[in-house]
């Protein structure tokens, strides 16, 4: 999920933000992300409306293509891994913001 050497203190506070998460909505994002299937919902949005992609670079080689072949209106970028958005937060906004200034 991080891509670099966290010293102990980082570890301990997003290990104290995780353990905030109630065990009931974190049992529900779970099962969300394992059961469900957004394919079309996520079709129809790119069909309708701008939409970016961020992708983990570890993914790329699989979701990337994917996300070419099955969302065609999406915007991909690739970066960081699972917690691109803490990890690269300037890199993170900036594509952000590049992508909002396109519309």
């Amino acid at each position: 999920m991080i891509q670099h050497k966290m010293e102990p203190d980082e570890l301990e506070y997003l290990l104290d933000i995780s353990g905030r998460t109630p065990y009931w909505i974190c049992r529900q994002l779970f099962c969300d992300a394992v059961f469900s299937n957004y394919l079309e919902i996520a079709k129809d949005v790119g069909a309708t409306m701008p939409s970016l992609m961020f992708i983990a670079e570890h993914w790329q080689g699989i979701a990337k293509p994917f996300v070419e072949a099955h969302l065609p209106g999406y915007d991909t970028y690739v970066m960081g891994g699972h917690l691109m958005f803490y990890e690269y937060p300037e890199k993170w906004n900036r594509v952000l913001e590049d992508f909002l200034n396109k519309l």
